[in-house]
């Protein structure tokens, strides 16, 4: 893509405006996919529970998933508790996806 002008400084940029006079920057900021430094404590706390392994169970048997894990949000993330890690499941992809798709039905 060919680098432009910033719409209000003129500055070359990839988008319509440079870094600086981004009207979204504050926004896009504090999007889901930024990690904060919660995120990655809750993240690490749950992984460390599990002890890197996935906890879903089926059938009685547990994953034995040990790579690409995740840690599952079980309160919203909304909730003034939500990075607690008591409020959370290591899962590896698969199951993280079947647990949101099981959500949301």
């Amino acid at each position: 893509m060919p680098k432009r002008a910033c719409i209000a400084c003129g500055v070359l940029t990839d988008g319509s405006y440079c870094y600086r006079c981004d009207p979204d920057r504050e926004r896009r900021r504090n999007t889901p996919g930024r990690t904060t430094k919660a995120q990655k404590q809750f993240r690490a706390a749950v992984l460390q529970r599990a002890g890197f392994q996935c906890e879903a169970v089926i059938d009685g048997v547990r994953c034995t998933a040990t790579t690409g894990l995740e840690a599952h949000h079980l309160t919203k993330l909304r909730a003034a508790t939500s990075f607690d890690p008591a409020g959370g499941r290591c899962l590896c992809r698969s199951h993280h996806r079947l647990a949101d798709l099981d959500a949301a039905a």
